[in-house]
């Protein structure tokens, strides 16, 4: 069903993982992207144990998915035309060694 794309998902994701909504309103930061700063409430619940990895790694994945699903057009052909450039230049030194 993902292919059909997670539209306006922001809020689902919020309600789905409602305690790492709540963990995250205790972040040193307000930006947290809750991947490595400092501060960051929810990797320390991870730390702990409080808070399951496996549960953790799902909300990223979610969150990414439903950013990607917002973007517009104009910002997934640029996104793509990006990754076709560093695949190329990864081709041309490959082939230089």
């Amino acid at each position: 069903m993902r292919e059909l794309g997670n539209f306006s998902a922001a809020k689902g994701v919020d309600e789905t993982f409602a305690e790492i909504t709540a963990l995250a309103e205790q972040c040193r930061f307000s930006d947290c992207s809750h991947s490595g700063e400092k501060g960051c409430a929810v990797a320390a619940a991870v730390e702990q144990g409080t808070l399951p990895a496996d549960r953790y790694e799902n909300y990223l994945k979610m969150t990414r998915e439903s950013a990607f699903h917002e973007m517009s057009y104009h910002d997934k052909r640029k996104k793509d035309k990006q990754f076709a450039k560093h695949c190329k230049s990864v081709m041309k030194q490959k082939h230089r060694r």
